[in-house]
């Protein structure tokens, strides 16, 4: 009975073991952690990753079945293969400039409220911009059931503007949760036609000072953040301006400028 007892406890550390050296081994791996009421707690991993399949098991990866407890808090996510769900608390994506992951998180056994945690640094790590050029651009919850009966944007959470969540509690089910996460070059603001200036911006990612170069001399500089809101605004008249941006927070953010013509042009960049 010992003995069994011991097998039993080494086989379910060495899965954790396991599980927990393919995130840190991923190419990008990033986490949704979840707290009730009573402090239990779960954590589902997204693994982004050169190697990973898309509708099949990655067990090298972290991505194993997990049995569904109808005791414990427990969270989840369903990988669909051979038409069947398979329940996961790891789930692998292919890494690429476009990659983007998008499903449904289940709970059970848990007491509202709930509260959702993730490390918003990685959203912008070194690996992906080192990687792609660039970090996540989308990232977004949704409440599916409340969306489903006529629920609005207060049901919808941008990941990128915080780091936790505290789930409103509702009169009907707290889950599914829908995720979407996308890497990728952000959107930009208006079109082509709207930014024909071509303009340099150099270094990318910066840590305190933007170097921005055009053809002719620059009148104004505008710094977006991910959210469209202008957090900084300059005016000038060079060619070539070297902007102080150290104290901007950490991420992703939208530059445009104005050259003494009227004509704009737009640039991405990652402050470190």
């Amino acid at each position: 009975m010992n003995i069994s007892k011991n097998l039993i406890m080494c086989f379910a550390l060495f899965t954790m073991v396991n599980e927990l050296q393919a995130q840190y081994n991923a190419d990008w791996p990033f986490y949704i952690a979840f707290e009730d009421a009573e402090e239990a707690r779960d954590t589902v991993w997204f693994v982004f990753d050169a190697e990973a399949s898309v509708l099949e098991l990655d067990p090298e990866l972290g991505e194993i079945p997990i049995d569904l407890d109808n005791e414990d808090f427990q969270v989840w996510t369903y990988l669909p293969a051979e038409l069947e769900q398979i329940p996961l608390n790891v789930f692998a994506v292919s890494l690429s400039e476009f990659s983007q992951v998008e499903g449904r998180i289940y709970a059970n056994n848990f007491t509202v409220p709930i509260t959702m945690s993730w490390d918003s640094a990685m959203f912008q790590s070194p690996v992906l911009i080192d990687a792609l050029g660039f970090g996540v651009n989308f990232a977004r919850l949704d409440n599916d059931w409340i969306f489903f009966f006529g629920g609005g944007g207060e049901d919808q959470y941008d990941m990128l503007a915080t780091n936790k969540l505290v789930l409103p509690v509702y009169q009907y089910s707290h889950f599914p949760i829908f995720y979407s996460i996308s890497v990728g070059e952000p959107i930009t603001i208006g079109t082509k036609d709207e930014y024909p200036l071509e303009v340099k911006a150099f270094p990318n990612p910066v840590e305190t000072h933007l170097n921005i170069q055009a053809q002719y001399p620059i009148s104004e500089v505008q710094i977006y953040d991910l959210t469209g809101k202008m957090v900084r605004q300059e005016r000038a008249s060079a060619e070539m301006l070297r902007i102080n941006v150290a104290e901007l927070t950490r991420g992703m953010y939208t530059i445009v400028i104005t050259d003494n013509r009227g004509s704009r042009g737009v640039k991405k960049f990652v402050k470190m």
